[in-house]
């Protein structure tokens, strides 16, 4: 995703995709496309702190069975 921002930018105005056109190319509406954005910037994994737990006891009980 960032190479394609890093070309995008080199790139004149004039010549920059359009993200309307993106989008109209690819059939998906517009405020679809800026829900999954907020979506994925606010994604946090609710069950981190339980997840990370986890490997931690199975570490410690992974050690002792050697």
């Amino acid at each position: 995703m960032n190479q394609i921002r890093d070309d995008q930018s080199q790139r004149p105005k004039k010549l920059r995709y359009k993200i309307g056109d993106l989008l109209k190319t690819i059939g998906l509406a517009k405020a679809t496309y800026h829900d999954e954005r907020k979506r994925i910037a606010r994604s946090h994994d609710k069950c981190e702190e339980a997840k990370a737990q986890i490997l931690k006891i199975a570490q410690r009980f992974r050690l002792r069975g050697r």
